[in-house]
């Protein structure tokens, strides 16, 4: 979890945007990896 949430810091604090997809399940998040995203969002119901 803290490599993790490094990782998001580091994308803040590097001067350039970046994008974060969200996802709505397991599978899209696979997806979204696997398209080189960075950063994957959830939602909170999307998951349950």
């Amino acid at each position: 979890m803290e490599q993790t949430a490094t990782c998001l810091e580091q994308l803040h604090l590097n001067g350039e945007t970046f994008i974060m997809a969200n996802t709505w399940n397991p599978g899209s998040a696979v997806l979204l990896e696997r398209a080189g995203f960075e950063c994957i969002g959830t939602t909170s119901a999307g998951i349950a």
